[in-house]
């Protein structure tokens, strides 16, 4: 705005520049308003990130501890932990700016948990079965001789 009273003492006929200058600075004062409330949309804060990571720790902790008791166990609690991340994350998407960050963090989580799933499946389900059937394809071994 500055320029633009310049501008006027230099040419008083300018009005034109005068109005493009004011134009231009006003726009730019507004872009720069807009990038300072995105960077600072998600409203979460400092103790929303951490309550999350450590709900996370907790999550896994569960399920390690579940594991100790039984696969089968652990397997519900880390898939009902999924579905309920991957029910924020669904419900959080409709807030596009606010939560994308948080939404997209979500997201991470539900992927590692999807492959620990995976790899109970792999372990106790998968594996188990892929043995039963080579043993079953196994001709049966010799019997030792008897001492002479």
């Amino acid at each position: 705005i500055d320029a633009a009273a310049a501008v006027d003492s230099a040419q008083p006929g300018a009005q034109g520049e005068r109005v493009a200058l004011v134009a231009a600075a006003t726009s730019w004062h507004h872009r720069e308003e807009d990038e300072e409330e995105d960077s600072s949309e998600c409203g979460l804060g400092v103790s929303g990130w951490l309550g999350l990571l450590v709900m996370n720790a907790c999550a896994g902790t569960a399920v390690a501890l579940a594991s100790s008791v039984c696969w089968q166990l652990a397997f519900c609690v880390s898939a009902a932990y999924t579905g309920l991340l991957v029910g924020l994350a669904v419900c959080l998407e409709g807030y596009k700016g606010r939560f994308q960050p948080f939404v997209n963090l979500l997201w991470v989580f539900v992927a590692w948990f999807v492959f620990i799933l995976g790899l109970f499946a792999t372990y106790d389900i998968v594996l188990p079965v892929l043995g039963d059937i080579a043993d079953a394809q196994l001709p049966a071994p010799a019997p030792a001789p008897a001492p002479a």
